[in-house]
Formats: structure tokens, sequence, C-alpha cells
């Protein structure tokens, strides 16, 4: 199958530097370098884990594969010594849009916080003897097209814009990692057997924001208490849960790219947009019904043993091991505005048919968070903990926990490729 796929490699390489060797810009033909026999190898970082609603997490290569379609990846030529380089020595567009798929064999280089498995181009890239190449990538290469637009020119050096747009479906939702490598050539780095110099060491970063939820009951009494008030009121074989979430006035769609990363963490930066009610229209739901929230009986809110003391996991995939993701939120970093409202139904329903007993609601205005909690940074994870009141509902509270996305989750988000 290797030896299939370098013949396909080759010829497609052949007609690629074809194109791009006549390809006009600014009406001269530019000039490009002659290439080596060495091929542009990828081993791709520890930095993050991609994430997907589709089947499983992307924690691994072969997820990333399986799911993810590999990342794809763009090359800018320089001979200055730095890119972008010089008005007078600008880059040149070497390829673009080329996917990258993972070596089933496994050649480790003696770095070990990389994937052992060299990641390959299709068709294959090869070193120019001179000069050299600096490269964005970004996944997954086959995200769905109407949430991720690819915008870019392959007669320039312009690295591609990214338009990204949340499925409003949260079990449709997959995450958006980028990453750089500026500045390489073919005659660094360490020498792999089979693979030779001059692989390139592809770290992939968050650049959404993750977002989820966790609640508990309040009432004003003991445990003892509120079970008798419970059982009173509604019977015996009932819970307190949660049945939707809904987030409304949320930033739906925006565009990012590259970005010095003297400046800009990462090397990748979103626009900015000021306020426009078209622009932060975006709707997310949890809920039962959908699948995207544990059910009352799953996930109860009072309980003899939790009632008043924590708060509760409420959404499905967070932390309880069944490799299922479909509650978690992946959405565009931003600036809250102050119209943007979360909202929480929630009630007492009978254990064995979910059947509600008693609804409430309570809505929160998150873009008026305090101390900084209405900023949605990219790579973070915005945890909303909500108290929710059975007898005085304006007494329901909310706060922000802001980490790191691989910090604080049940789940190992902090390997990329295992």
């Amino acid at each position: 199958m290797r030896i299939v796929r370098h013949i396909y490699a080759f010829v497609a390489a052949i007609l690629l530097l074809t194109a791009l060797s006549c390809s006009k810009e600014g009406g001269r033909e530019p000039s490009l370098p002659k290439m080596s026999g060495d091929e542009v190898v990828f081993y791709v970082g520890s930095a993050n884990s991609p994430q997907s609603k589709a089947a499983a997490r992307l924690t691994s290569g072969d997820s990333l594969m399986t799911y993810g379609g590999g990342f794809a990846i763009y090359g800018a030529y320089h001979t200055a010594p730095s890119f972008p380089g010089t008005t007078e020595n600008k880059p040149q567009s070497l390829f673009y849009n080329i996917p990258v798929e993972r070596d089933d064999e496994v050649i480790p280089p003696s770095d070990a916080s990389v994937d052992a498995h060299p990641w390959h181009t299709v068709p294959t890239i090869y070193w120019p003897y001179v000069g050299k190449v600096s490269f964005f990538a970004y996944a997954p290469y086959n995200a769905d097209r109407d949430s991720l637009v690819v915008t870019t020119r392959y007669d320039t050096a312009e690295y591609p814009q990214l338009t990204f747009t949340p499925n409003p479906k949260a079990t449709k939702q997959v995450d958006l990692l980028t990453g750089i490598a500026l500045n390489k050539t073919g005659a660094e780095g360490e020498a792999v057997y089979r693979v030779g110099k001059g692989y390139v060491d592809m770290d992939l970063y968050h650049q959404l924001t993750w977002i989820d939820f966790r609640a508990k009951a309040s009432y004003e009494g003991t445990t003892e208490q509120f079970n008798s008030w419970l059982n009173s009121n509604f019977g015996s074989g009932t819970c307190v849960g949660v049945s939707s979430i809904t987030l409304t006035g949320i930033l739906s769609s925006n565009t990012g790219t590259y970005a010095d990363p003297s400046s800009v963490t990462r090397g990748f930066t979103w626009e900015n947009p000021s306020y426009d009610a078209s622009k932060y229209n975006g709707e997310y739901i949890l809920s039962v019904e959908g699948g995207e929230l544990k059910s009352p009986s799953h996930a109860p809110l009072a309980s003899t043993e939790s009632f008043n003391e924590g708060y509760t996991v409420i959404v499905e995939g967070d932390g309880d091991g069944n490799n299922t993701e479909n509650g978690l939120l992946y959405l565009l970093p931003q600036t809250l505005p102050s119209t943007a409202r979360l909202k929480v139904e929630y009630g007492i329903f009978k254990t064995d048919s979910g059947d509600p007993l008693m609804l409430y609601s309570a809505s929160f205005n998150i873009g008026d968070l305090p101390d900084g909690k209405n900023i949605w940074g990219p790579g973070k994870h915005i945890r909303y903990q909500l108290t929710l009141p059975l007898t005085e509902i304006s007494k329901a509270t909310i706060t922000a926990n802001v980490t790191d996305w691989e910090i604080g989750h049940n789940y190992d988000h902090g390997t990329y490729l295992e």
C-alpha cells in the first residue's frame, strides 16, 4: 500500500509543482526553488487533543485519522532569514491545503514528547535545496465545510483564513486546532531511520472555547427537612434534575488567521468584531431529550449523600468514562455582550419514568459576569456552576470557573497523540 501511495504521490507532486511554477503573481512568474529528494515529514507534538462529538474523542493518532481525516498543511518558501520576510524579499506559496496522514509504521525520533508515528503529506512534498519553509496547519481536515470555510490563494504566500461556524447542534460540534512551524530547512533535525533529517515538529493548539456545566440544588434546611418536604408534596420515588440549558446572544461565526507568534500566543488570532445583533445570534441548546444532558434519575441534584454538598455532573460525557462528549460545547472565543443569556430549566421528576412533577426556570446574564468571567478565550475551559433553589427561584446563582483547556477535566485532555 505504501508503494502505491508513493507512486500516486510522486505523480501528484509533479502536477502540483508544475501548476505552481506556471502560476502568475502580479504579472510575473514566481521563482520557485529546486526540490531535493528529501521528503518533508511531520511529527505531531503533545500540545493538545482535538475533540469530536462524531464518534470518539480525538485523543490519539488513530482517532485523528479515523474521525478527523488528519490535518492540512500550507507552506511558504522564503530566502529571507525569517518569515514573513521583507517588502523586497517576500515569501512565495510552495504548497497549500495538502492533507497530512499518519503512517501506520512506528518510526520514533528521540524526542519522547511526540507521537512515534511519522505523518506524510498526500501528495508527497519535498524540501527545497536552498531557502526556508514556514508551515501552517489546521485540523480536522475533514471538518464539515458548513462549519469550517478555508480561503486562500495558491499563488501567494498568504496563510489561509479560517472562517468557523459552530454547529448549532452540540452533538455535531467539532474542535478546531491550528499550528505553525516557522523558518525550517531540510538540513535541520535529527536523522531518523527511513525518514531522514528535516522532519518538522508540529504542535496543534485549541482555538475554540470549551464550555460545560454543573449544578446543585438549594433548599433552606437540612437534608432531612428537604426529603420530608419532597415526600409530603410529591410522594416517594422523586428526584431533582436539570431538563435543559440554553445559551443565546452568542457570536455564531468568525474568521481567524496567522499572526506573529511573538505578539499572539500560538500564532493564530481571531477577528474582534464589533457588536452586531446579526453576528451575536447564536443559540445552543442542551437537553435531556436531545441527548446532551443526563436524565434527572442519572444525575439527581438532591440526594441523601450529596444534597447541598457539591455540584453534580449533568452533561453527557463529562467525566463518566463513556467516551462520548455530547454535552460539551465548543464555541468561538469572544467577549460576551450584555445581551448574552443562559437559561436553565429544572424541576422535580419521577425517578422511574422521568415525568415532570414541578418545573422551574432561571435566567442569567452571563455577559455581565464580573472579573473577566464574561471572556471566552481561545484554548480556555469555562465551567458554569449553577445553584438552583426549589423555593425562592430569585435566589438562583451562577459562577464561572476559567482554566486552560487541558486542565480540570476527568479525561486526559492534555495528551495529544498517545
